[in-house]
């Protein structure tokens, strides 16, 4: 994945599973397996935790899952704040707010 950062969960020293929802340009999708080579290159710091980054050296497995985007206007505060709820509860992975590259 070039310049770009996507969290996941370390299945065994070589191999990661995507956790988050990846921007749909970086053509890979929520639980995707990629390959490392195990060097950390850096940290990024989420809450008070800081996890190593690795680099990306090809997509070992990809998911069943698609990656989609859209823009939402929300005239209604109480329907957005519905929305936001209930989407991290859905069946597929999702990500609210603002999305930037």
């Amino acid at each position: 994945m070039v310049g770009g950062v996507v969290w996941g969960t370390r299945i065994d020293p070589a191999r990661i599973q995507i956790r988050n929802v990846p921007l749909p340009n970086s053509n890979h999708h929520y639980f995707d397996i990629l390959l490392n080579d195990g060097a950390a290159e850096g940290t990024r710091k989420s809450g008070e935790l800081e996890y190593p980054v690795f680099n990306e050296l090809a997509v070992w497995k990809s998911s069943s899952y698609s990656t989609f985007q859209s823009a939402l206007a929300m005239t209604d505060s109480e329907a957005e704040r519905q929305l936001i709820q209930l989407a991290p509860k859905a069946t597929s992975g999702s990500r609210t707010g603002p999305l930037s590259a």
